[in-house]
């Protein structure tokens, strides 16, 4: 009895769809994933863009009161239909004497959502009609250990 090999074909043709299966799957996977990490990624950009416009309209309303009101306030911000900012917090603290002799305080800025803090600035103040002077800004400060 002579054996043929008729249904190697077939064993050969599983066996490619099946790796053919596996890495479309894997493939999709990968572009799920992707996907999903860019929505992360602009979420977080859109996050830190209105932090720094809470920053901005904190600065401006030290600019209008010309006080040193330390605490923390929520700014309402303006944003496009569809984009999902949290919440911010503004921390206004370190108010003082500046180091500028001819500036009449001086404050630190942390501007923050939950555990995570987006920006903190320094700023000093003169009296009017001079603006603020932002000293520093740091998107995204590292963190800090609390003692």
């Amino acid at each position: 009895m002579k054996r043929t090999e008729d249904g190697a074909a077939l064993v050969l043709a599983l066996v490619v769809v099946l790796l053919a299966g596996l890495l479309s799957g894997a493939i999709a996977s990968l572009v799920a994933t992707t996907l999903r990490f860019s929505d992360n990624i602009e979420a977080d950009r859109q996050a830190t863009y209105a932090a720094d416009g809470a920053a901005d309209w904190e600065i401006s309303q030290l600019e209008t009161t010309q006080d040193c009101l330390t605490g923390t306030v929520t700014p309402q911000l303006s944003v496009a239909p569809g984009i999902n900012i949290p919440s911010f917090g503004v921390e206004v603290t370190n108010c003082g004497t500046p180091e500028d002799a001819a500036a009449k305080f001086e404050c630190t800025f942390v501007v923050s959502a939950g555990s995570v803090t987006y920006v903190a600035a320094d700023v000093e103040v003169f009296p009017p009609p001079a603006s603020p002077v932002v000293k520093s800004w740091v998107d995204r400060p590292p963190l800090q250990s609390r003692g």
